[in-house]
């Protein structure tokens, strides 16, 4: 099913859709990448590359183009060089070249073009297995966003494959800086700020917070059994669930309030009726007896914290990290039936539907799937 999926999408769209059978997404703006330097990994007949691979580049990958006489780190002319954890659109073959290595870096499916298949999909065989590996992400970790101090601003952090978080915790395991996996007690930004060099290595944003924590804890839970060689493969990896605990905290406080009110007073004289609130024996001069009456305004100033304190930590249960991020059950089918009832309602609500729309629609019907999600 999926390679005539794949060989209508190709030859209808080209360049325009992605490894999901979806609209083709931006690579990067910043640095800009791609063939015609809009961003996207297009491709057309002058681009003899075929720079179709939408990748997040790590410091392995850059030695290893460089070594092949593709120097992709070293600034020249308009070409700013790359850093470890930039993305760039590829040269099919180099990637495919790269995979062979073992240093193929991390590809983003939504911004490669399903050109690429032409390329590397009918020379290597497990190029399908590949691709549902790189969707294979790692559970429990929420897309977020990380502040990148080259680039100003912040960008989206997509999960890591299980395959790359396997290499990174492997790698902080054998290097150990600091003796880091050891220093459980520590605060989460000393965490990050002794782990910053080796995720850098990876392309990994440190200031992603739940991902650098879950690889954190892998390495300090699995750290014997790697050292052991006895971890191969992610499965292997012991990971302590997610949990939720109930904090109980307590501070305190000093608030300073100012309180005006005006009460009446009977009296022969100014000093007199001084006198009568002042001594005040019954309390009826209080501001509480007052409040509410014209006159009376209460104002806050400032307040003074002692800082607060941890009393106690509860284990509540364990959160249900399936519901933070679903893995993805696979590329080629699933994804590209939804691209393929997308593009199908697109055109028919543009009433441009042509023989091409024809076949897609034999072919879903063929295969028992519902034209409709």
């Amino acid at each position: 099913m999926k390679n005539l999926i794949k060989q209508i999408l190709r030859e209808q769209f080209g360049e325009n859709l992605n490894m999901s059978g979806e609209e083709l997404q931006p690579c990067s703006l910043n640095p800009v990448t791609g063939f015609y330097r809009d961003g996207y990994c297009k491709t057309g007949p002058e681009d003899s590359g075929t720079h179709t691979v939408c990748a997040r580049v790590d410091e392995e990958f850059l030695e290893f183009t460089k070594s092949k006489g593709n120097d992709l780190s070293t600034p020249s002319n308009s070409f700013p060089g790359l850093v470890p954890g930039d993305k760039w659109c590829l040269c099919a073959l180099r990637w495919q070249e790269a995979k062979r290595e073992g240093v193929a870096p991390e590809m983003d499916l939504q911004a490669t073009n399903i050109k690429t298949m032409g390329v590397i999909g009918n020379q290597v065989s497990d190029t399908d297995d590949y691709l549902n590996e790189q969707s294979d992400v790692v559970p429990g970790v929420p897309v977020g966003s990380a502040w990148d101090s080259a680039k100003k601003k912040h960008i989206p952090q997509q999960p890591p494959t299980k395959k790359l978080f396997l290499r990174v915790v492997k790698h902080i395991v054998s290097e150990n800086p600091e003796d880091i996996v050891n220093q459980t007690d520590m605060m989460p930004e000393d965490r990050a700020h002794y782990l910053g060099d080796t995720l850098k290595l990876f392309g990994i944003n440190v200031w992603h917070q739940e991902l650098t924590n879950k690889i954190f804890w892998a390495a300090h839970d699995n750290q014997k059994g790697i050292e052991d060689g006895e971890v191969n493969s992610f499965d292997d990896l012991v990971l302590r669930p997610l949990k939720e605990y109930k904090v109980t905290c307590e501070e305190n406080w000093t608030e300073h309030v100012w309180y005006q009110w005006q009460p009446k007073v009977e009296a022969y004289s100014e000093d007199d009726a001084m006198n009568v609130v002042y001594s005040d024996e019954d309390g009826i001069y209080q501001y509480w007896e007052w409040e509410g009456e014209p006159g009376f305004t209460k104002d806050f100033g400032d307040t003074e914290g002692e800082g607060k304190e941890v009393i106690k930590v509860e284990e509540i249960g364990s959160v249900n990290e399936s519901r933070i991020i679903k893995e993805n059950e696979s590329p080629d089918e699933n994804e590209l039936v939804d691209g393929l009832r997308k593009i199908l309602h697109k055109q028919k609500e543009a009433h441009s539907e042509d023989s091409w729309y024809n076949d897609i629609t034999k072919l879903l019907n063929k295969l028992n799937i519902p034209l409709e999600g």
